[in-house]
């Protein structure tokens, strides 16, 4: 249900900051109205903020204050707020299950809440070495391991057959036809 009756934004020390004090009266309270009725739609809000407009005109400027720049900073300067609200509750529930040996997720809570008091760090670096050789250096090395292992020379000399030197005609194309190279 939309709470109605909301103080002044003056009468609200945990909504009085700079963002805050940018907005007008009624945007002030709207913000406020969001805060307290999460999870409502943004013209009810607004109706619980005080608008007494029409309810076209009411979803109207709900949907332009929520897109207002110096709007969106006020409720984004209410999130730490919004998320030390609980974290007391959620730390004694968290407790609760660990103190309990017989609860079926005590295990996995105290799993959790160590990796909440002490996150993993993990660091990564990969370093990459390119070494090119040349053709001369590649084939001494082939020619090398083939003769250090006959089986192997066997095995290659069966599933290659004798090495073969393919005659080519190779043709340099001028730079000016560099990006015509695909086409020919």
């Amino acid at each position: 249900m939309v709470q109605r009756n909301l103080p002044a934004p003056i009468e609200h020390p945990k909504f009085d900051t700079p963002e805050m004090r940018a907005l007008s009266t009624m945007q002030q309270r709207f913000v406020i109205a969001l805060q307290e009725n999460r999870g409502m739609p943004a013209a009810h809000c607004l109706r619980a903020a005080g608008w007494e407009g029409t309810d076209g005109g009411c979803k109207l400027t709900s949907h332009r204050w929520i897109h207002l720049p110096k709007v969106k900073a006020a409720i984004q300067a209410m999130i730490p707020g919004r998320m030390l609200e609980h974290t007391g509750t959620v730390f004694n529930a968290a407790l609760e299950i660990i103190n309990d040996p017989q609860h079926k997720d005590r295990a996995r809570m105290i799993v959790s809440f160590m990796a909440w008091m002490a996150p993993p760090r993990t660091e990564q670096a990969i370093e990459v070495t390119h070494k090119f050789q040349s053709d001369e250096v590649m084939r001494a090395e082939a020619n090398s391991l083939l003769q250090a292992n006959p089986e192997l020379k066997t095995l290659v000399a069966r599933l290659f057959g004798k090495p073969k030197v393919i005659e080519a005609e190779f043709t340099v194309i001028p730079p000016e036809l560099a990006d015509l190279e695909d086409v020919l």
